[in-house]
């Protein structure tokens, strides 16, 4: 179920807004609420050539934001993407390039977008093999990993889609397209009806989508078109503007009763069961309800009419049975064989009926009631083969040159419903391709018990020996019988022969009680982003005694699923308690449940005030640049890589050492996701300051003089300084802030201090000339630090004249 651009906007309508409208539109007016979840781009997204990579890409006017953005949109409100392509080398109508030879890349390009749907159209496909163009699709999207809904859209059926889409897609269109009026959508009716066997769950005749509130039928005739659609179990694609549609078209498209009709487990697509001329006729089809019968009184005609149906035509047991309109949502009461109502023109009464099913029993099931029948080619034979398009036209059922006196002689596609309503325990059969075709036909038999495959064989031809099949059918309501034709309907005339049913009451007396299965299974992941596959495992199951024939899985989400390995992808975030339900060959049930966490995870990001600051210094770390997509950051917690901890969105923390940090935030969201950030912090020593030096520095003693040289530093950071003295680059003793030196050699000297707080050091330094005689003092000069003084006064110590040509220079500056 969903909607699809086509009908209402065509090529030109097509744009990113209408699409996010529409999305929004769906939600808002009930649409996703009553089952429609596919929101589908048809033909003109694309640009009309591939981009330089060879990909297809979006028409960057018509989207602009591109087709990975479209998806997301529509994903964020609960649906599912789907996308158009063509199969040919080019679009129907928007001319864009087509995906001939390209099906594996193009898949993979849809997947990562995100698509959850394609339609892949019969578009430029003139030569093409249509069975083997789709196989392609089908086969791309398996490598591809992700679960997409592929629909073979063959506008134009000429290569008998029903015979090889069961094998191929999961639906199939098979008549040219639907336009809004009366004729060419009763006539699709018709068109379908002559293939309603290849329809089964999971696999679907599609007679295109929807016109219902675009305006060329009546609300009575949209209220048939809508019903029909849904006893051909057919998709229910919307097709007009859910932005402004009006209550009866709205009315129409969510009528819970209907869809249920369309939705039924067993699949069934109705047929004719009465033709009473003048167009007035009976269409019926099998619900998994006990004596449950979906029937539309469809007046084709253009006068009101009252029409009949008969409990017999509808393949129930003679006696009362309850009517429900389920257009009107009134039960009409019980009737006992029949029922009749007044049927305007162009419309149809659909109805519920429920009475008593004819129940098969044990023995063959050659001469026993079945509950539904549609074949490919006349009606199956009982007790003989297809033979052609008449009743009662086969010859002896023969497989292999063996002759059977009891089966069915069918031509696939084929169906058959039989109702043991849980008395039976198994069906046995031998199958194959009747003999009277030779070595030609090509089929693949079924068995389906409510809904679920219990039987799949290989492909059979007229070359392959019979086939025994035994299926464990104990607890079953439904059994239907299915022959798909997997290539083409050719030929393929196959039977179900020595078909029989085992319904023994009870056990053999000497039986030991059953022990029950044990339901297990691993999912992987157990957490998991929206649209994410996580693959479910119940290979870990199992049975004491026995076998389990059935794994139902019930996602939690509304969506169920069925099989030992299934791979299932959650629309929305939360937690989902998925079910596992194993049943075992005696129908013993064990159940199992484990939760699923679906969530896009938050995303983790501070700031901070400082990246390098002092021991001690105050450091805002803020994390309000964490988001969460889809719900609530609940927690933030600091490590901050000096064994210190704290929570909140915003602290504050003084690094009490130096050194390098790494500060590491985790936040974990209302689903108890978590995501983290990290980043380094340097703390490092601030180095010591040299308040003043004293005397100048340069300085001319007398010998023998002795004069006290004085340093004055400080330590922001409140470190011990040390202080180590240097004479003519040997250390002397000394460890104040002052030092006497004495001036006992005549010649130049250097003094120099180094001030350490443990990390990091200064310097300063003086330079001394030593006179035999004293000398008048110099200018004042302030001390200078080793750099410079090394640079100015190195000099010094190698010739006394360029130290007396520097100090001349330094006492004319001064002056």
């Amino acid at each position: 179920m969903g909607w699809n651009s086509w009908n209402s906007f065509g090529c030109r309508g097509l744009t990113e807004t209408l699409v996010r409208e529409t999305a929004d539109a769906m939600v808002n007016a009930g649409l996703l609420a009553a089952g429609y979840d596919t929101l589908t781009l048809d033909d003109c997204w694309s640009a009309v050539s591939r981009d330089a990579t060879g990909n297809l890409t979006n028409d960057p006017v018509k989207f602009p934001s591109g087709m990975k953005a479209i998806g997301d949109y529509i994903h964020s409100r609960g649906l599912r993407f789907g996308i158009y392509a063509s199969i040919g080398t080019a679009t129907c109508t928007g001319g864009t390039a087509g995906s001939l030879d390209h099906e594996y890349q193009d898949v993979d390009q849809f997947a990562s977008w995100g698509a959850d749907y394609i339609k892949a159209d019969r578009c430029d496909a003139s030569g093409l093999v249509l069975k083997d163009i789709y196989a392609r699709w089908r086969d791309a999207i398996v490598a591809s990993g992700r679960p997409i809904i592929l629909s073979a859209s063959d506008n134009t059926p000429t290569d008998e889609p029903w015979a090889w889409g069961p094998v191929t897609a999961h639906q199939w269109r098979m008549s040219g397209d639907i336009s809004d009026d009366w004729g060419t959508m009763i006539g699709i009716l018709d068109r379908n009806f002559a293939h309603a066997a290849a329809t089964a769950p999971g696999t679907y005749n599609d007679p295109d989508m929807l016109e219902v509130g675009n305006g060329g039928m009546t609300d009575a005739e949209y209220r048939t078109h809508f019903g029909l659609w849904a006893l051909m179990s057919a998709p229910l694609i919307a097709g007009n503007d859910v932005r402004s549609m009006s209550d009866a078209t709205r009315t129409i498209l969510t009528n819970p009763e209907v869809i249920a009709v369309d939705q039924d487990p067993l699949g069934f697509q109705a047929t004719l069961a009465v033709d009473h001329g003048n167009g007035l006729q009976v269409w019926f089809k099998p619900l998994a309800a006990t004596g449950a019968r979906a029937v539309g009184l469809l007046n084709r005609g253009d006068a009101t009419a009252t029409i009949t149906v008969d409990w017999n035509a509808i393949n129930l047991g003679a006696g009362d049975a309850t009517v429900r309109d389920l257009s009107a949502h009134a039960d009409r009461g019980s009737f006992r064989d029949n029922y009749s109502v007044s049927v305007g023109p162009h419309e149809m009464a659909l109805l519920r009926v429920v009475g008593t099913d004819r129940v098969v029993s044990d023995g063959f099931l050659g001469d026993q009631p079945w509950t539904y029948m549609a074949n490919e080619l006349g009606p199956v034979e009982r007790n003989a083969s297809n033979g052609g398009s008449g009743t009662g036209d086969g010859g002896p059922l023969m497989l292999n040159g063996s002759v059977y006196a009891t089966g069915f002689g069918a031509y696939a596609p084929s169906a058959l419903e039989f109702r043991p309503n849980g008395a039976c325990l198994t069906f046995t059969a031998d199958v194959g391709v009747d003999d009277e075709v030779g070595r030609l036909g090509s089929v693949l038999f079924q068995v389906w018990g409510d809904g679920r495959k219990l039987f799949d064989g290989g492909v059979m031809t007229g070359d392959t020996p019979t086939e025994s099949v035994n299926v464990n059918i104990g607890g079953v309501q439904s059994l239907r019988l299915q022959i798909v034709a997997v290539d083409s309907t050719s030929e393929d005339h196959a039977d179900w022969a020595n078909a029989r049913v085992s319904c023994a009451a009870g056990r053999p007396p000497n039986e030991p009680p059953n022990e029950p299965p044990k339901a297990s299974f691993t999912a992987t992941p157990s957490h998991a982003a929206p649209w994410t596959l996580v693959i479910f495992d119940a290979e870990t199951s199992m049975d004491p005694d026995g076998t389990i024939i059935s794994y139902e899985w019930d996602f939690g989400d509304g969506f169920n699923g069925n099989g030992v390995v299934v791979g299932h992808a959650f629309v929305r975030s939360g937690r989902f308690s998925v079910v596992l339900t194993v049943v075992d060959n005696r129908q013993t049930a064990n159940a199992t449940s484990s939760e699923i966490t679906v969530n896009f995870p938050p995303m983790a990001a501070f700031s901070v005030s400082a990246r390098a600051a002092p021991s001690g210094w105050p450091i805002r770390f803020d994390a309000s640049l964490s988001t969460d997509s889809d719900g609530t950051i609940v927690s933030y917690a600091w490590d901050f890589g000096d064994g210190q901890t704290d929570i909140g969105i915003s602290v504050t923390h003084a690094y009490a050492h130096n050194g390098t940090f790494t500060v590491h935030l985790a936040v974990t969201d209302d689903l108890g996701a978590i995501d983290r950030a990290e980043g380094s912090i340097e703390i490092g020593n601030r180095v010591p300051t040299i308040v003043s030096a004293s005397p100048q520095a340069f300085v001319v003693m007398g010998a023998n003089e002795v004069n006290t040289f004085v340093v004055v530093a400080s330590d922001l950071d409140g470190d011990p300084l040390t202080y180590s003295w240097i004479v003519d680059g040997v250390p002397v003793s000394g460890s104040s802030s002052s030092y006497a030196f004495v001036a006992s050699n005549v010649g130049s000297h250097v003094v120099r201090v180094v001030v350490s707080d443990g990390y990091s050091e200064v310097d300063v330094g003086w330079a001394i000339e030593v006179r035999s005689s004293p000398q008048p003092p110099g200018a004042h000069l302030e001390p200078v630090g080793a750099g410079p003084f090394i640079e100015v006064f190195s000099g010094i110590a190698l010739a006394s004249l360029g130290v007396l040509f520097l100090v001349r220079n330094l006492r004319r500056r001064g002056r």
